[in-house]
């Protein structure tokens, strides 16, 4: 398979990349949406259409279908209250909602001039502030160049992987985008049901577990680990993506002990998911940096107020923020994680900026308290 990276396409993709759902089937849950798009007319079309499905193949189906249909496609978490959803009105007025949600907007919201919008994606970053939900804007362009870096780091081939991350985020979109783009195939799960799912993979003669990666949070890592009988099957896993959070030194012993096959990863929504990423094997060693950049991605360290901050250079960056300019970051992205290279050039990050507390004065690092308190 071989997919464009000027423009997706639904002819290119293979209808069974779902696992556990007949292609037909899936085929027909997106020429649903698909006809739902076509009776907009073109001026509706520039207001975008959002995708906020509770069910993962509903949200899936909608998403490409949006996507292939070059309309900019908004993602919103479906469990989101009356404030979040009275925030995003003010933001954005859908000409079409896929999912069970009621808009009350008064106005219309054009989502930038038709030739740029051609397939963007607007993606909710983080939680919510005071000054609202934040979306990062990004296009099939930037999110195909992180796939291809990613295909880079497994060596290639098709990609196969275990979901239990929200679809809404870069965390979970992503991975729906590389099984797409790679010929492979990605079983929708959830914590709750992750125990059910990887046994599956591993007794179904038509899998094998090998070849499947698995992407978690800390705090998931840390609930995987008191599944005792679950360790065994998930030891056999191609990878386990580590990200979303710093995790604690004390968690990461404990799944090296468990010879838990992590990578772990750095990345944001700015940067369509990870642009760092660990050896395993290095892992299993007691190494816990965020190792080396993929492929195509640079990375240069700003001195500032006596810390290292992290600015990082890649095709898959974002266009910008909803709200602000929308154009590619070309002089690239200074985040607001400062760390160091460690003697074997290892990327290890050491704290984010907005984090610190300041006391009579004085800026302290969080997660040197953090550290005195569990000690």
């Amino acid at each position: 398979m071989s997919f464009s990276h000027k423009k997706f396409s639904i002819s290119e993709l293979s209808m069974d990349f779902l696992v556990g759902v007949e292609a037909s089937s899936f085929q027909k849950m997106i020429r649903n949406y698909e006809e739902k798009i076509d009776a907009l007319c073109e001026e509706e079309k520039s207001f975008g259409v959002l995708v906020s499905e509770k069910n993962p193949k509903n949200f899936t189906a909608a998403f490409l279908a949006t996507l292939g249909r070059s309309v900019p496609v908004i993602l919103a978490n479906p469990q989101w209250g009356d404030i979040e959803w009275e925030d995003f009105c003010k933001q954005f007025s859908p000409a079409l909602v896929f999912g069970d949600v009621e808009l009350r907007v008064n106005f219309k919201i054009k989502l930038i001039n038709k030739k740029i919008a051609d397939q963007l994606i607007f993606i909710p970053s983080g939680g919510s502030s005071k000054k609202g939900h934040r979306f990062v804007i990004h296009s099939w362009e930037t999110v195909y160049a992180q796939s291809m870096s990613f295909q880079t780091l497994i060596g290639g081939g098709a990609l196969y992987s275990i979901c239990c991350l929200p679809l809404y985020h870069v965390s979970g979109l992503m991975q729906i985008i590389r099984a797409a783009i790679s010929g492979g195939q990605i079983l929708l799960s959830q914590m709750a049901t992750l125990d059910y799912d990887i046994r599956f993979i591993t007794k179904s003669e038509a899998f094998n577990i090998k070849l499947f990666c698995l992407s978690l949070v800390p705090t998931q890592l840390e609930r995987l680990l008191r599944k005792k009988l679950l360790l065994g099957h998930v030891a056999h896993l191609k990878a386990i993506f580590l990200g979303g959070a710093a995790a604690q030194k004390e968690l990461l012993i404990k799944a090296s002990e468990e010879q838990l096959p992590i990578v772990i990863t750095y990345g944001m929504t700015e940067t369509a998911g990870m642009v760092f990423a660990q050896n395993k094997e290095a892992f299993l060693l007691g190494e816990f940096s965020v190792g080396e950049p993929l492929k195509g991605v640079n990375v240069e360290l700003i001195e500032e107020e006596g810390f290292k901050r992290i600015k990082l250079f890649s095709k898959s960056l974002f266009k910008g923020y909803w709200g602000g300019p929308i154009n590619r970051e070309l002089g690239g992205f200074l985040t607001n994680d400062y760390g160091r290279f460690d003697d074997n050039m290892r990327l290890q990050i050491e704290g984010r900026l907005d984090n610190w507390i300041i006391s009579g004065g004085e800026k302290i690092n969080p997660q040197e308290l953090e550290s005195c308190i569990r000690e």
